[in-house]
């Protein structure tokens, strides 16, 4: 407060100061109440010279940021995913994802041999159902077939579980033959001269190129990696 002009003897005069004002953080802005509440910008509304901001812009603006999208499924947990829907039953799920996997890296077996699996158990599961519709799973089957080869391919032949797959696969068309001389193959080499597995199905195989009663291939590699 300014002194009055003349003060008295032995009087002082005081002069008073508002307080600065107390620093506050800025209110937090409700992002997505703002934009509910802007308007729709037309020509007849909004003037030439302003318009609204896009979700990008108002991103930007308010430091907020897009979006990020989230990260695709490694192929790691697309394989599992295909494990457990093979486990539950759900083939045509199950086949999905192994080829998936199989998209991303052709070079690995695995993959085919999860697929050529997949794709005999699905092959069984119509059989089973009596549907009629062969032709669908003799598809389901030549593709086991395909799959199977290609992953013996892969491992150059020293790869029991391959062997495995394809004579079972090739077995499941009546390709007797040809499943013989895929064992064959596999026992003649090294490291898989004894294998139960092998062994055992080429028995079996040799039943039913001659005729006799269905049966005996064991399950073997039965089940997915």
């Amino acid at each position: 407060l300014p002194c009055p002009p003349a003060p008295s003897p032995g009087n002082t005069c005081v002069t008073m100061t508002a307080p600065p004002p107390s620093p506050q953080s800025p209110p937090a802005v409700d992002t997505e109440n703002y934009r509910s509440t802007l308007p729709t910008d037309t020509p007849e509304s909004t003037p030439t010279d302003i318009r609204i901001l896009s979700d990008a812009e108002l991103d930007a603006a308010l430091g907020a940021g897009p979006v990020p999208s989230p990260a695709p499924p490694s192929i790691d947990e697309l394989r599992e995913r295909g494990n457990a829907l093979f486990a539950s039953g759900a083939y045509p799920e199950a086949l999905e994802a192994y080829t998936l996997c199989v998209g991303i890296d052709p070079t690995r077996a695995v993959h085919f041999n999860n697929r050529s699996a997949c794709a005999l158990a699905a092959a069984a599961e119509r059989d089973a159902a009596g549907s009629g519709d062969w032709a669908a799973a003799d598809i389901l089957r030549k593709g086991a077939v395909a799959d199977a080869r290609e992953a013996v391919r892969i491992e150059r032949g020293r790869d029991a579980k391959s062997a495995f797959r394809l004579a079972r696969a090739q077995m499941s068309l009546r390709l007797y033959a040809d499943a013989d001389e895929t064992l064959e193959t596999a026992l003649a080499t090294a490291g898989l001269e004894d294998h139960p597995d092998l062994l055992k199905l080429r028995n079996a195989a040799a039943r039913k190129r001659k005729g006799a009663v269905p049966g005996g291939e064991g399950r073997g590699f039965a089940g997915v990696s």
